[in-house]
């Protein structure tokens, strides 16, 4: 497979892959770490982040540690979750501006018209459901081995390793939760086309306030 590298890098072959777009991923990048200049972010998840009397789930947990991180370098995050995770909490307990989905119809509508520059996506289920080609770079965050709790839950490992291969190709860059799933992601990454020796992959820590 043609072979893609870190934001900034250009791509072994251009015709795969819009190198403009590429630039893009490279400077939200620097923007997420320097918070030189104020981005517009949406973050794609699925759950509830934390809230007073209700169980979390690692997604909702992960979005909300991600969301923080970035309002402290002085970006604006907009979350994005389904309806029904919503539904029944206090919306005086919710942020003011949750946005809701419903499938995969309305994930793309959102994307298209959130004005965001780019989006974050938690476990990377949901990147089958962005408009393709995606008008703004796709940031998919891997912070756990969904694959592994996969053959717990008896899924056909063959039909969702190969699943993950072709969900990892929508994606710009990535993010993981630590050093041991960074080497879990790069073989897979290999997989999708992506160079191993460059790929663009950062450890962004999970936290709690």
């Amino acid at each position: 497979p043609t072979t893609r590298g870190n934001p900034g890098d250009a791509p072994r072959d251009p015709a795969c892959y819009d190198a403009r777009r590429f630039a893009r991923v490279r400077r939200a990048f620097a923007h997420f770490a320097s918070g030189s200049a104020s981005m517009d972010v949406l973050i794609l998840m699925q759950g509830m982040i934390p809230v007073p009397g209700r169980p979390v789930t690692g997604n909702g947990l992960r979005a909300h540690a991600l969301s923080q991180g970035l309002v402290q370098r002085g970006h604006r995050v907009r979350l994005a979750t389904r309806s029904i995770d919503a539904d029944d909490v206090d919306p005086a307990r919710l942020p003011a501006d949750l946005l809701r989905y419903d499938d995969g119809a309305s994930i793309a509508e959102l994307v298209t018209g959130s004005g965001a520059d780019a989006v974050v996506v938690c476990q990377w289920e949901l990147l089958e459901q962005l408009p393709e080609p995606c008008p703004i770079p796709v940031i998919a965050d891997l912070y756990g081995p969904r694959l592994v709790e996969m053959q717990f839950e008896r899924a056909d490992l063959d039909r969702e390793g190969a699943r993950f291969v072709e969900q990892l190709r929508r994606a710009d860059a990535f993010l993981v939760a630590s050093d041991r799933q960074r080497w879990f992601a790069l073989p897979w990454l290999m997989l999708a086309g992506f160079d191993c020796r460059n790929p663009p992959l950062h450890v962004v820590p999970i936290s709690a306030d």
